[in-house]
């Protein structure tokens, strides 16, 4: 093969590999062990270090998130998932660079070739450039390490490689504790290629090798105490489970070689064939070394050993001492394992060429299998922690608590927690507030919940040393009879209790907070988190949200009660003076039934402005279900209404209706409650001032000056003469020094091109005219357009243009850079007035 050739499948290799770890970036939702990585990459360096100490993994990876953070700026309105998992991928791809360096030195050119086209489509390795961790990083550093080693033997710029080697040694163990035994299999493989060597400076390269440990070992000297004392002394719960029996030794073994191959996600959900192959092929390979050429047994022999020992070294550990295996720490020492099979494939093609070629096309169709199984199957999608949050954040309700169970899982939750609006109709709830362990309920220092919180549970009767005995520590424990009695300090002082589940058998393996909740509190609703790890969302209703009717606060029935359909009563609610466009608007109610059995009712929580027009509208069940009142029962319900961004500040009038879940029908008023239509019961006035956030936007159909049309809708797109077409705009203000009032102008032209006819509207309305608009926040705009009865039977085209007011100057018009005649938004068919 000529240089031109193998330099472009070189290319090609290196391009397919990229192109296969940027399909479905940040597709998905960050599993738990992702939001930790986002959580301590936000955190200020100093934090994030004292953070690190007290956890099981070194700072060096959250250090170089936080530098790319900082570039990058991720969030959830600018592709957090994405940005935050290119530190992977770009280190998956210096590891197929790496593999095909390394099985060039060891091997020869084509075996590299061969082995780099095997790590562009390997799973393990695709898997771990899209996640948001460390172990693309710890594995690029590792091969990088034994370059270097190999570099130092073959005496090519000693000392450089070995400053090298010293280097990414200590960066590695300041990625990934689990490099250490990276390490100790390089050096095995260094003190023997060096013993071998037979030259008379044999131990001035040794005393210099062992320099370049102790250069290492000062370099990650100020960790060493941490690191230390967190093997000695984990500060995590027991999560890893030790073997039990031969057989679940097997099956750890069976995953850890089946993953070299098809990576975590194994096509048909078992490991044993592929794992069968990989025996199969080291028998080969073995069988097959002896003959080959003293650089390829030397090869051979190095990749065997550092692939292998520190796998060996981990199960030797979890069998004797304690439980650290999990086959992710695998993928660590995994990639150079490819250059065996690149071996053995060229192997055969040079004794057949078909051979070589078939058994090509079958190992990247079995890792190809294992890619689409990782990005298709469900048992491999990380959990949806992006919606389980999102949806959580809508219901929550002033008055409730959230508890996150097990504790630690809280990186989650303000990762997820929404923090930006999105669209011209986006709104979110009250930003997250406090954080609080559990032990401070315990302790009865328990607040009331008028702010999102998170009470983060511990390890119910766990060993003491938990976190090292630290209150800040993520994990502590804490006992039974502490938990059972903060559970009811919690209950006190929450209307509800949102149960974030994940990971709690680990935390509570006896169950005693799931088994609290059930028997003290009512289970109102319950939805999995889609995902691998079976987590869960419940929402718990406390003593406080149901009241009997011999209760002594009970108000008793006064002016300001109002009943649907004599079924159930509004006692009282807490008046809404104020809100905030792009926000929630929250009310709470009590309510009293009448009559039993009730059926399914919900209620719609309404804006309307001073037209008479829908501003805004939230409809929701009755939780629990009204079929399960009780006549007399007073029950609390907190409502919820997000307000849209682009609504306009001013005065609207808040109202409820009350009606069958099942038909959509109201319920009617009594006749004493204040009501439009004897349905709708009137709450009180409301005053909105614009959003205080800048929300993420669309492009603009078109722009006006400073002024730009987000959207334009319609309420239908076929009408007779003398009909309204009611068109709803959505319009921006731009940053800009110049601020005035304008007219929109609206025009319908028939399909000869000839205006036919206008209507003009004062931009905003007469009582939020443009002039007034603050910069970036969108503004929604209805027009009532009522259809000409001299209009013909036949398609016409609507445009829009802005006038300036003050004396009826047209606009110009452009998208992007073009400038546009007329800015046409859509079609509009007159039928026949017949």
């Amino acid at each position: 093969m000529t240089t031109f050739w193998r330099r472009l499948l070189l290319l090609t290799g290196l391009l397919a590999g990229f192109a296969l770890r940027l399909h479905r970036l940040g597709a998905e939702s960050l599993w738990y062990d992702e939001t930790v990585s986002v959580y301590l990459a936000r955190k200020p360096v100093a934090e994030m270090i004292a953070h690190t100490a007290r956890d099981i993994h070194p700072p060096g990876y959250y250090l170089l998130l936080h530098l790319w953070q900082r570039l990058t700026a991720p969030s959830l309105a600018h592709g957090l998932e994405f940005l935050f998992a290119w530190p992977s991928l770009m280190a998956g791809m210096l590891v197929m660079a790496l593999t095909y360096a390394l099985a060039r030195r060891l091997f020869d050119a084509p075996t590299a070739l061969i082995a780099l086209w095997l790590a562009a489509f390997n799973p393990f390795q695709l898997w771990y450039s899209q996640e948001v961790r460390m172990y693309t990083v710890g594995a690029s550093l590792a091969l990088l390490c034994l370059w270097a080693a190999l570099r130092f033997v073959e005496r090519a710029g000693a000392m450089r490689w070995l400053l090298v080697y010293a280097l990414t040694a200590a960066l590695g163990m300041y990625t990934l504790y689990y490099f250490a035994f990276w390490l100790v299999g390089v050096n095995l493989v260094i003190f023997w290629l060096l013993w071998r060597s037979g030259d008379g400076q044999r131990g001035s390269r040794l005393a210099a090798w062992i320099g370049a440990q102790v250069a290492a070992l000062l370099l990650f000297s100020p960790w060493l105490p941490v690191f230390v004392r967190q093997t000695i002394e984990p500060p995590v719960p027991p999560w890893r489970t030790p073997w039990t029996s031969l057989s679940a030794f097997l099956e750890s073994l069976a995953e850890t070689l089946a993953a070299f191959v098809v990576g975590q996600s194994p096509p048909g959900r078992t490991v044993w064939p592929w794992a069968a192959g990989v025996v199969a092929l080291l028998l080969a390979a073995a069988t097959l070394t002896p003959r080959q050429s003293a650089k390829q047994r030397r090869g051979f022999a190095v990749v065997a050993a550092v692939v292998f020992l520190p796998i060996l070294q981990i199960y030797a550990l979890t069998a004797a001492a304690t439980p650290i295996y999990h086959v992710r720490y695998m993928f660590l020492y995994a990639p150079l394992f490819l250059t065996i099979p690149a071996f053995l494939l060229l192997w055969l093609g040079r004794r057949r060429w078909w051979l070589g070629l078939l058994g090509l096309v079958g190992w990247q169709a079995a890792a190809l299998a294992g890619a689409l199984a990782f990005w298709s199957d469900p048992l491999y999608r990380a959990d949806d922690h992006r919606g389980a949050v999102a949806a959580l954040a809508a219901q929550w309700r002033p008055g409730d608590s959230i508890l996150i169970n097990a504790g630690w899982a809280y990186p989650i939750l303000l990762t997820y927690w929404p923090d930006a609006v999105f669209g011209v109709e986006g709104s979110v709830p009250l930003d997250l507030s406090d954080l609080i362990a559990i032990y401070d309920y315990a302790k009865f220092n328990a607040p009331t919940f008028l702010l999102p919180t998170t009470v983060r549970t511990g390890s119910v009767d766990g060993p003491p040393g938990l976190g090292w005995g630290d209150p800040a520590s993520d994990f502590f424990a804490i006992s039974a009879a502490e938990t059972q009695t903060a559970l009811a300090a919690l209950a006190s002082a929450s209307q509800r209790i949102w149960h974030y589940r994940l990971y709690d058998t680990v935390s509570d393996p006896k169950g005693v907070i799931r088994r609290w909740l059930d028997e003290h509190s009512l289970l109102l609703a319950e939805t999995p988190i889609p995902g691998r790890d079976f987590g869960l969302v419940q929402l718990f209703a406390t003593k406080n949200f149901l009241q009997s009717s011999d209760s002594p606060d009970e108000a008793p029935p006064h002016a300001s009660t109002f009943c649907f359909e004599e079924m159930l009563c509004l006692l009282d609610y807490a008046k809404v003076a104020e809100g905030e466009s792009g926000a929630f608007l929250y009310l709470a109610t009590r309510w009293r039934t009448r009559v039993e059995p009730l059926p399914a009712l919900a209620v719609s929580l309404r804006l309307y402005d001073r037209y008479g027009r829908l501003a805004a509208q939230a409809d929701a069940p009755f939780l629990p279900s009204t079929t399960a009142w009780r006549a007399g029962e007073i029950w609390s319900q907190p409502l919820a209404l997000p307000v849209a961004v682009s609504t306009k500040p001013g005065s609207y009038s808040l109202e409820m209706v009350v009606y069958r879940h099942d038909t959509g029908e109201a319920l009617s008023l009594s006749p004493a409650a204040p009501s439009v239509d004897g349905q709708r019961l009137q709450l009180g006035a409301v005053t909105l001032k614009p959003s205080s956030r800048i929300p993420v936007l669309p492009e603009p159909l078109a722009s006006f000056d400073y002024i730009d049309l987000l959207e334009a809708r319609f309420d239908r797109p076929l009408l007779r003469p003398e009909e309204t077409l009611r068109a709803t705009f959505f319009w921006r203000p731009r940053p800009s020094a110049y601020r005035d009032n304008y007219q929109v102008a609206l025009r319908l032209f028939d399909e000869a091109g000839e205006h036919v006819q206008e209507w003009r509207f004062p931009l905003g309305g007469e009582e939020y005219p443009s002039g007034l608009w603050p910069a970036q926040l969108p503004v929604r705009d209805d027009y009532d357009l009522p259809i000409s009865d001299a209009l013909a039977p036949g398609r016409y085209t609507l445009t829009v243009a802005l006038h300036r007011a003050s004396d009826d100057l047209q606009i110009h018009a452009r998208r992007g850079w073009t400038p546009l005649q007329r800015v046409e938004i859509g079609e509009v068919e007159v039928a026949s007035g017949e």
